[in-house]
């Protein structure tokens, strides 16, 4: 947790830290600025330097949930060449053509920050999409299901009024 906040503010950057005590599994959240030109690099730069930190005290990169696409890049220097190879060879067995959520678990890529969904590389979404999910940032509504928003792109409005945040204006 100490290399995570003195990383963090080293780089100027957002970090929310949470996981479960009992267990050490820490979780974190990074809120960098996007409008800086230069967040993408402080990101990598924390992320290498938290990854190596949790290997030094022995610790290991798996998240919660497994390795995923953060983590992949990593697991020749957690569990060793061979052994990397050898969950290639895994994966490779049961997805011949790479088509299962691929970049997950064992990939290619030599970064994990290839995928982004923000930022200047991310795909871009579809106009009806990105409208309504503004809709959904403005309102509050996020109990509103994302599938529903590429069926009905007609109902969001052009613009939605900006939810109050001030306690003043509501007495």
């Amino acid at each position: 947790v100490r290399t995570i906040r003195e990383a963090a503010r080293a780089r100027d950057l957002a970090a929310v830290i949470f996981g479960h005590a009992g267990d050490g599994n820490v979780h974190v959240n990074l809120l960098p600025e996007l409008a800086r030109p230069d967040w993408t690099e402080q990101v990598i730069h924390l992320y290498e330097e938290v990854q190596a930190a949790a290997l030094e005290l022995g610790g290991t990169l798996s998240g919660e949930h497994g390795d995923g696409r953060l983590r992949t890049p990593w697991l020749p220097r957690q569990y060793g060449p061979e052994l990397a190879a050898l969950f290639r060879r895994v994966r490779s067995a049961f997805d011949p053509l790479g088509i299962l959520n691929p970049g997950v678990k064992v990939s290619a890529d030599a970064s994990p920050f290839v995928r982004l969904k923000v930022g200047p590389a991310a795909a871009p979404l579809p106009d009806d999409i990105a409208l309504a999910l503004r809709q959904i940032e403005q309102t509050g509504d996020y109990a509103r299901s994302r599938l529903d928003l590429a069926d009905q792109p007609e109902t969001v409005p052009p613009e939605a009024p900006a939810p109050s945040l001030s306690p003043a204006e509501d007495d």
